[in-house]
């Protein structure tokens, strides 16, 4: 079977219930802010997957850097039945820094969005096969 799952990370300080959207798709990750904030109480509270994540950086090139590894580790193949395979990154722009880092975490694919960008996972061949 063919992963399908979409983790939203959303890196604008000041995104807030915009997010919302996204979280009804799937989990969303938002750089802790008090806008952001209140839109994961919002999300919680209507049972969806938000998690707030600390700032790690002075950019949100760095926020990426250095939150994607936590990111990854709560979606990745070995700690869900069937990992995330797209990863859509709001707030960011894809430098070359970032396209330098996501094949360590399997993205063969990635552009550029009105927002920020979009990485894909290319499946394993064994994982092709079941589709």
């Amino acid at each position: 079977m063919q992963p399908s799952a979409t983790v939203t990370f959303i890196l604008d300080s000041t995104y807030g219930l915009r997010a919302l959207a996204y979280a009804r798709a799937g989990p969303v990750w938002l750089v802790n802010s008090p806008h952001n904030a209140q839109a994961a109480g919002a999300g919680r509270a209507e049972g969806l997957d938000v998690t707030l994540l600390t700032t790690n950086g002075p950019s949100p090139e760095e926020w990426f850097l250095n939150g994607l590894d936590t990111v990854d580790q709560h979606h990745n193949e070995q700690t869900k039945t069937v990992g995330y395979s797209e990863l859509q990154v709001i707030g960011a722009e894809l430098t070359r820094r970032i396209e330098q880092y996501l094949p360590e975490f399997g993205f063969a694919q990635w552009a550029p969005t009105a927002e920020g960008f979009v990485a894909k996972k290319v499946l394993s061949p064994l994982m092709a096969s079941d589709a």
